[in-house]
């Protein structure tokens, strides 16, 4: 991926970093989301019913942190992208 097409796909980062070899690193917002899910159960009992309740609580945690994108002196991506999904604001 060369530097126009990073800027195409996910806009401008929120700062450059130059370095001495004359690569750069783009820093973007990255999100992940991690799902839970528990069931729940409940019960009530009384002198003359006895009631029972079951279902599903379920959670989301959405992480964002910012990470780097490293660019080679000649302007291509050359590591990995982080993992996650660029946050565009």
């Amino acid at each position: 991926m060369t530097r126009n097409q990073l800027l195409s796909a996910f806009g401008r980062p929120l700062r450059v970093q130059q370095h001495s070899n004359g690569g750069e690193e783009w820093f973007y917002k990255f999100g992940s989301q991690q799902h839970e899910s528990h069931p729940v159960s409940e019960t009530t009992v009384s002198e003359t019913e006895r009631s029972y309740s079951v279902g599903q609580e379920s959670s989301v945690i959405t992480t964002m942190q910012e990470a780097p994108i490293h660019l080679s002196q000649s302007g291509r991506v050359v590591a990995p992208i982080p993992a996650g999904r660029i946050v565009v604001e």
